[in-house]
C-alpha cells in the first residue's frame, strides 16, 4: 500500500512541473488618444488627465479580460506652459509587470495668442498739407509681434488709404490691419 502512495505522490508531482510558462512579449497599448492638441502660448494642460486610457493584456489563458495600466502612463513634458510657439512632440509610456513598454506619441501645436502691436512712430506727424504725397504714410507705422521676432511681415500688413483724398481738406479715418502667421 505505501508503495501505491508514494508513486501516486511522485506522478503528481512530475505532473505539475510539466505546465509551459507563458512569456509576456506584449506591449501595452493606449485609449482615447488624440491626434493633435492645440493650445495657446503659456497655456497649463495636464497632459495626464486628457482621458487616455492603457491597457495590457493578459497572458493567463484562463483569464480573459484587460489589465488596466492607466495610472501608470508616464509623459516627458510636464509643463505645457513653457513650450514655445510651434509643434512640439510629447511621448506618453506605460510599462507592464514584465517590462514590456507601450509608447504613443502626440503632437501639440502651440499657438501665438499675443496680437501684434501696432504704434505710430513719434517722428510722423500726421497734419497732411492739401495735395501732399501720401504714398510714404506706411513708413509711418511699426508693427512688433513676439511670433514673427518682431519683424513685419510683408502681405500682412494693410493700410487702407481709400478713404484719403490730399486735394480736400478734412478728418479722416484710415483702417491698419495686420495679421499673425
Amino acid at each position: 500500500m505505501k508503495r501505491y502512495l508514494l508513486l501516486t505522490i511522485v506522478f503528481m508531482f512530475l505532473l505539475s512541473g510539466c505546465e509551459k510558462e507563458i512569456v509576456d512579449t506584449e506591449a501595452p497599448f493606449f485609449n482615447n488618444m488624440p491626434y493633435d492638441i492645440e493650445i495657446d502660448e503659456g497655456e497649463t494642460l495636464d497632459l495626464l488627465e486628457l482621458g487616455l486610457t492603457a491597457y495590457d493584456i493578459n497572458v493567463d489563458p484562463k483569464v480573459d479580460e484587460l489589465i488596466e495600466l492607466t495610472d501608470l502612463i508616464r509623459v516627458d513634458i510636464q509643463d505645457t506652459s513653457v513650450l514655445s510657439i510651434g509643434t512640439h512632440l510629447v511621448t506618453f509610456s506605460v510599462e507592464d509587470a514584465s517590462g514590456n513598454i507601450g509608447t504613443q506619441i502626440l503632437n501639440i501645436i502651440v499657438n501665438d495668442g499675443t496680437p501684434p502691436v501696432l504704434e505710430v512712430k513719434p517722428e510722423c506727424e500726421f497734419v497732411i498739407s492739401i495735395g501732399e504725397d501720401l504714398s510714404n504714410i506706411a513708413d509711418c507705422f511699426v508693427v512688433t509681434d513676439n511670433g514673427d521676432q518682431n519683424e513685419l511681415i510683408e502681405g500682412n500688413f494693410i493700410l487702407d488709404t481709400s478713404v484719403l483724398d490730399s486735394s480736400i481738406a478734412g478728418t479722416y479715418t484710415i483702417y491698419i490691419d495686420y495679421a499673425d502667421t
